[in-house]
């Protein structure tokens, strides 16, 4: 399983190993406070586990607030593989002055370590294996003899000196270690940056962790949500708010509603199986983080998800977040009708067409 940027980039700290400032948010008002504390320029990074993010454009410089909410707008909600950006790194400008490579890669099979550095970083090691075979310097370690920080000086000693070469040794030995105590198959910085002030920093991460090593908790993955749903912000300025099971029923949802003349403020997905809690939860975070919505539409095709589990935590979220939103149901597969009838018994009419559904929301938003 592979970190994400931000995780891989907790770890480099935990060790020493220099990493740029950064702050993670999951909105575009976040984003530009925290570009008010790091000061501009800041990269806009997209929080996902997929490569080839930059080739994606899901990495951006914004110089100024204008370019930060271009960024922002375009990355956020955004879809890489099976991936939606949910997170963003607002990390700190960098004067580079130049890029380098550096990464462990461990054989699954005897436990071989390959050391791979370059000064040629910021582009797929693959790229300048074809076109500059001759700048990869590679070190294979015998796991009987270990590792030295005479070989991290074999990687660097070529091309640098002084207090940069000492620093570049600091990093491998300290990656290195990274790799040894967490049983990784992977550790890469790429780039591994020489600042024009004269620091080492490492500007991305990639950590391919054994899945054993999560399951027995020796690497926690970072959860950003105390609840199992997904939430992406699609329009901050959107006046319906969007509850569904499942990704391909919230898109569709999404769509309706602008296709049909409303403005979807976000996209909830409760995941298969949701539960009263999950659905109370759900409806707290679209409160909480949007006021701008004037009314909640929650879309349920019950396969897994059952209609009554969803009607009770819909009851529960009204007594006990007091809401004041008005909310529009259409709920319909296993448990539906005893779904129907818990709504029903507080006021709240379930509708069985996702279309009557969108309409009656869009027509409740639109009067507001």
């Amino acid at each position: 399983m592979f970190l994400r940027e931000f995780e891989g980039k907790e770890l480099f700290k935990e060790y020493g190993i220099p990493v740029p400032r950064g702050i993670l948010v999951r909105s575009l008002e976040e984003a530009k406070q925290a570009a008010k504390e790091l000061g501009y320029p800041v990269a806009v990074k997209a929080q996902v586990t997929t490569g080839g993010r930059g080739k994606a454009g899901l990495v951006k410089l914004a110089r100024d607030e204008k370019e930060l909410e271009e960024a922002v707008k375009s990355i956020l909600g955004r879809r890489i593989g099976d991936e939606v950006v949910e997170l963003l790194l607002i990390e700190e400008g960098v004067n580079i002055d130049k890029e380098l490579y550096l990464s462990f890669t461990v054989n699954g099979f005897d436990r071989k370590v390959l050391l791979m550095a370059s000064p040629m970083g910021g582009m797929d090691i693959e790229e300048v294996a074809k076109s500059h075979p001759g700048m990869i310097v590679r070190i294979e370690i015998d796991p009987e003899f270990g590792f030295s920080p005479f070989m991290a000086r074999r990687a660097r000693s070529k091309r640098f000196s002084g207090d940069i070469l000492k620093k570049l040794i600091d990093v491998t030995i300290k990656l290195r270690r990274i790799v040894d105590d967490y049983k990784l198959d992977l550790a890469e910085i790429n780039p591994l940056v020489i600042t024009k002030e004269g620091d080492v920093l490492a500007l991305d991460s990639k950590i391919l962790v054994d899945d054993s090593q999560i399951r027995v908790g020796r690497i926690k993955r970072r959860k950003i949500e105390e609840t199992p749903y997904s939430f992406v912000i699609i329009n901050p300025d959107g006046n319906v708010g969007i509850i569904g099971n499942g990704a391909g029923l919230v898109m569709a949802t999404c769509d309706l509603v602008k296709l049909m003349g409303g403005e979807p403020a976000n996209f909830l997905d409760v995941g298969g199986g949701a539960s009263a809690d999950v659905v109370k939860a759900a409806l707290e975070r679209i409160v909480k983080d949007l006021p701008n919505v004037k009314v909640i539409l929650i879309n349920i095709f019950g396969g897994i998800t059952r209609g009554d589990e969803v009607a009770k935590g819909i009851v529960q979220a009204m007594e006990e977040l007091k809401l004041d939103k008005p909310l529009v149901v259409r709920l319909v597969g296993t448990n539906e009708e005893l779904g129907r009838k818990i709504l029903e018994e507080h006021g709240i009419h379930a509708y069985k067409h996702m279309e009557d559904a969108i309409k009656k929301a869009i027509e409740i938003a639109n009067s507001s």
